[in-house]
C-alpha cells in the first residue's frame, strides 16, 4: 500500500511497502478514500519491507500571486475605500489620491 507521507524536509513524500523508481508513476491512496496518481522524484530512504520517496510537484492552480497580477490595479480613493473606480455609496471623495 502506498500512502502519503511528511518528510524531514517538511515537504510531502510518499511512503510504499515496494521498491520505488526515480520517475515511476505510482498510485498513492488518501484518507477520504480517493487515489492520485504520483510520480517518484528521489528516493529517501528505503529498507527490506518500505520505501520512501519525493514526489514532482503538480501545477494543480496559478498561485495567488500570479492571480492577482492579472487583475486591474485597485486605487483607494481620499475617503480609504478600494475600488477600480470610485463608486461607493456614501464617499465624499473628489477622486483618487493616488493618480
Amino acid at each position: 500500500m502506498t500512502n502519503y507521507a511528511k518528510l524531514n524536509d517538511g515537504s510531502w513524500g510518499i511512503r510504499s511497502d515496494k521498491k520505488l523508481v526515480v520517475g515511476q508513476c505510482i498510485i498513492v491512496a488518501k484518507r477520504d478514500g480517493t487515489s492520485k496518481s504520483e510520480t517518484v522524484s528521489r528516493v529517501v530512504t528505503s529498507g527490506a519491507d518500505y520505501c520512501i520517496a519525493s514526489i514532482r510537484s503538480s501545477a494543480a492552480s496559478p498561485s495567488y500571486a500570479s492571480r492577482r497580477t492579472s487583475s486591474p490595479r485597485r486605487r483607494r480613493c481620499s475617503d480609504g475605500f478600494f475600488s477600480d473606480t470610485c463608486r461607493r455609496p456614501g464617499c465624499n471623495c473628489n477622486g483618487f489620491d493616488n493618480e
